[in-house]
């Protein structure tokens, strides 16, 4: 993981987008975090990472959780984990 202020990403994205496999790129404004350059590659697929950072999915998954006999947020990411570990299983021609 990198840490890098604005003025330096705007000078070397593309570098720093082909470094990306070896880690996020954490970018601050004025010395402070403001930003990560994260790898698509390391969540599996564009869906997965957009779900799981979408602002109102995730309040869903709160309210959930609050009420009676829901299920918390870290369960479901734990669930997703796990689901997106075990190898597809082929199809066999009928």
């Amino acid at each position: 993981m990198k840490i890098e202020s604005v003025r330096v990403v705007r000078e070397r994205l593309s570098a720093m987008i082909k470094a990306l496999p070896k880690g996020p790129v954490i970018i601050t404004k004025n010395g402070r975090p403001c930003a990560a350059l994260v790898s698509i590659g390391e969540h599996g697929d564009l869906e997965a990472f957009l779900i799981a950072h979408h602002p109102r999915l995730v309040a869903l998954i709160d309210r959930g959780a609050a009420q009676r006999g829901g299920v918390s947020r870290e369960s479901v990411e734990q669930d997703v984990a796990r689901r997106e570990r075990k190898p597809k299983q082929k199809r066999r021609a009928a």
